[in-house]
């Protein structure tokens, strides 16, 4: 099922309506909405160029190999898909139910016994909301939904689409128009121009943190060292740590740092694989928050009432409100409401709606706040887990096989012996753009050039209501909108997959009327 187009791009200088920087999930759904929006305006035939470094298109890292088969949405199914594919999407996994979870039944292993018999039954009667898909499962609908509309487009002629493999390198301005400077494998390189670019890199790139560590190591070498475990793979993460366990003498442990959803995924695998388990006596976790997101149990489970959400609605009352007032109140209401014995799954979506509610009452300098660091912070209070993953954690946890700390990596960690580790894996999270240690080349010339700017949160790219830069013609798409106020909405967390479907209709719509308005020369 798996059926990225082979690369196409034509020559070492070539000449489109579009290009889209990155073939993941954001930009996907960008060029479908705008191949649509084109068939409905009856455009003249644009010509279109996707470009990524990795040959796997239109899945992205979350939803394509690179995470493996194994890994789960971090929200069940209802919450997860965007409005628009609810129905879509069920259709087609009816039609392609035992083909799309091949891959991850073949993996075996208590995690997908577990999963098999908790779910399965559900994915049968075709009743999908509570499930906890695999992510590649995901990826396999949207990259046919991709190949879709760019067969569809092609045969009624309104667009025709290329594919490369390559890193950019740069995005020059170039008269009234925009350049991309691309390099293949083999150092070739490639300057496609547009009059439009968009650019979909997922979220910022993660921090390195691991080379202080190996010079400092007093044994190099001996264990792995896994700077991403997504980079170039989380099946390259496991034969790593397979091939030190097999030359390791006896049982030994695993340093993971960060608790965030990364590290989950990393935990899931590693105690899925019947090796790995056997040889790792513990894992020991250390992070700023020193904890990991909360189990969100299903409503069914639960049986979830209201909750009154006290503070947030005292702060309703008042006649100016702040951002960080929201925030305070939050926190307040969630103190209480653990005070009370309630979880996250009894107060999620009631104090969801009470701050929601509160956003259109503050001024545009809140608003800004709110969305570089009041929303942040407030997600950082509230993030939560399947029970799948959570399993993992709590077993782990009992049989005192888990350790979690908090602090800062590797200051909490240097005084434990290295002689027994099997593997230190990286989880930190995110860099600031405006690092100078920032991995990624591209972002960091765009910045240094002033092509782009960061913004408030140094986690996102400034863009007006159209999602355009301060660089005419250049766009973004994706997590890297977070920091922005967009058409009256502060934005803080792009990762959520029916918010990204939500801008890239915004935006494929946007850009369609842009070409429709085009005079053939």
């Amino acid at each position: 099922m798996n059926a990225s187009p082979p690369p196409t791009a034509g020559p070492a200088s070539s000449g489109y309506d579009v290009v889209f920087v990155g073939a993941g999930i954001s930009n996907t759904f960008t060029l479908v909405e705008l191949l649509g929006g084109l068939e409905e305006r009856n455009a003249r035939a644009a010509r279109i160029l996707i470009i990524d470094r990795d040959p796997e298109f239109f899945t992205g890292v979350p939803y394509g190999r690179r995470s493996g088969d194994l890994g789960l949405i971090i929200s069940r199914l209802a919450d997860f898909l965007p409005a628009a594919h609810v129905v879509p999407f069920g259709e087609w996994l009816a039609g392609n139910r035992d083909r799309a979870f091949e891959r991850f039944f073949a993996l075996g292993g208590e995690g997908v016994r577990e999963w098999r018999e908790r779910y399965w039954p559900d994915v049968e009667a075709g009743s999908i909301g509570e499930l906890y898909l695999p992510r590649y499962v995901f990826g396999l609908y949207v990259e046919q939904l991709a190949l879709g509309a760019i067969e569809r487009a092609q045969e009624r002629g309104v667009a025709t689409c290329d594919t490369a493999v390559g890193e950019v390198i740069d995005v020059e301005r170039s008269g009234d128009g925009l350049t991309v400077v691309a390099r293949d494998a083999g150092g070739r390189e490639t300057r496609s121009r547009s009059s439009h670019v968009v650019l979909g890199l997922g979220g910022a790139p993660s921090k390195r943190i691991l080379r202080a560590w190996e010079e400092a190591s007093a044994q190099p070498g001996r264990y792995a060292l896994i700077e991403d475990p997504f980079e170039p793979g989380i099946a390259d993460m496991l034969e790593r740590i397979r091939t030190t366990a097999r030359s390791a003498e006896g049982r030994g442990r695993v340093l993971i740092v960060g608790s965030n959803a990364g590290a989950l995924d990393v935990i899931f695998n590693l105690m899925n694989d019947p090796a790995i388990a056997a040889a790792v006596d513990r894992i020991d976790v250390v992070s700023t928050s020193g904890r990991f997101p909360e189990l969100f149990r299903t409503p069914q489970a639960a049986a979830r009432g209201s909750y009154a959400t006290p503070a947030l609605a005292e702060l309703a009352t008042r006649p100016t409100i702040l951002a960080d007032d929201i925030f305070e109140a939050v926190r307040s209401d969630l103190d209480g409401a653990h005070r009370a014995g309630l979880t996250i799954t009894d107060t999620f979506w009631d104090i969801s709606a009470g701050f929601n509610s509160l956003l259109n009452r503050l001024s545009p300098e809140q608003m800004l706040r709110f969305a570089c660091e009041t929303g942040p912070r407030i997600g950082t209070l509230r993030r939560r887990v399947g029970h799948d993953y959570w399993a993992v954690i709590e077993g782990l946890t009992k049989t005192g096989r888990l350790s979690v700390s908090s602090g800062r990596f590797p200051a909490v960690s240097v005084a434990e012996p290295e002689s027994d580790l099997l593997a230190v894996i990286n989880c930190a999270g995110s860099e600031r753009l405006s690092s100078e240690q920032l991995h990624s080349g591209l972002i960091r010339a765009l910045i240094a050039g002033e092509t782009l700017r960061p913004t408030g949160s140094d986690a996102g790219i400034r863009v007006d209501d159209d999602l355009q830069t301060d660089t005419p013609g250049l766009y973004v798409i994706g997590p890297m909108l977070s920091g922005n106020v967009v058409r009256g909405g502060p934005e803080w967390n792009l990762e959520h997959c029916g918010r990204i479907a939500m801008f890239a209709r915004q935006l494929g719509g946007h850009l369609a009327d842009r070409l429709s308005a085009v005079v053939p020369a």
